[in-house]
């Protein structure tokens, strides 16, 4: 297994997503919903392909020492082998946010999904695509989800005392999926919330 990089979650995942995996972390727009895709690049050496934001923006959060290009979608649909070959040996791969790829021609989008899985299961790592809501591209997010091998949902709750954010596992090929949801917090870091039970 491939550790997520927050403790609670791998126990409850048995360890962590299935080494060669690609998991579609699927929040709200607005959300801190990145803290998680942060959390999973400090157990490994991570590539970060950014499609919407600068480099220079897109590294500061992550640990030291990782990879980070910036590609448009475009781009990346016409080279994908070539772009994703750098995932590191047992690393891991994230790809933020994947609504330009989804936009994409069918064969397009296919096409750079499947590089995806390819390299991360020749890297023996597992790879992260951060998918917003709502989706730009109906069919596009369709596709997505199914071509994944995981698909986590993050619920942001509003009320007038907090913000609350209930991660739900409701896919995981070869891993498994969670009969419930995992309160967490989303500061500057991720944590999960232990304070009272989910109602």
């Amino acid at each position: 297994m491939h550790s997520t990089g927050i403790e609670a979650l791998d126990r409850e995942l048995d360890g962590g997503v299935p080494v060669g995996s690609v998991t579609a972390l699927v929040a709200p727009v607005g959300s801190s919903a990145e803290l998680l895709l942060e959390a999973a690049a400090t157990t490994a050496e991570t590539l970060v392909v950014t499609l919407a934001r600068p480099k220079a923006e897109v590294e500061e959060p992550y640990p030291e020492g990782t990879a980070v290009v910036e590609v448009n979608p475009e781009s990346l649909a016409a080279s994908p082998d070539q772009i994703f070959s750098r995932v590191p040996d047992g690393g891991t791969l994230v790809v933020t946010p994947l609504v330009g790829i989804e936009e994409l021609d069918t064969p397009d989008q296919r096409a750079v999904l499947d590089a995806a899985k390819r390299a991360v299961h020749d890297a023996n790592g597992a790879g992260y695509l951060f998918c917003p809501t709502p989706p730009t591209a109906t069919a596009g997010r369709t596709r997505t989800l199914h071509r994944v091998d995981g698909v986590w949902l993050l619920d942001v709750r509003t009320t007038p005392m907090a913000v609350e954010n209930r991660l739900y596992v409701t896919k995981s090929r070869g891993g498994a999926a969670l009969d419930g949801p995992l309160k967490l917090k989303l500061t500057d870091r991720v944590a999960v919330d232990t304070s009272r039970d989910i109602s």
